[in-house]
């Protein structure tokens, strides 16, 4: 799973793409909180996550920006 979504969020040359893996991990952020199996994603997993949307914080459209900054907060919280 990782690869499918780290290397489309750091994809700085098509908007849509990281805009796509955004809607993925939103996605599935949400059902790891709702059926509370946050600790499914291991550790490694998570770091590696946690560093693809940090990478966000640069991206020139701020509404990446933002979405990116609410999954790493969420992420937080499962």
């Amino acid at each position: 799973m990782l690869p499918a979504l780290t290397v489309p969020l750091e994809n700085k040359s098509y908007s849509s793409v990281r805009s796509e893996a955004l809607d993925v991990l939103e996605i599935v952020v949400a059902k790891l909180k709702a059926t509370g199996q946050g600790d499914a994603l291991k550790p490694r997993e998570r770091q590696v996550l946690t560093a693809s949307l940090v990478t966000m914080e640069t991206d020139k459209l701020p509404a990446l920006k933002d979405r990116a900054a609410s999954l790493l907060l969420g992420m937080e919280g499962i």
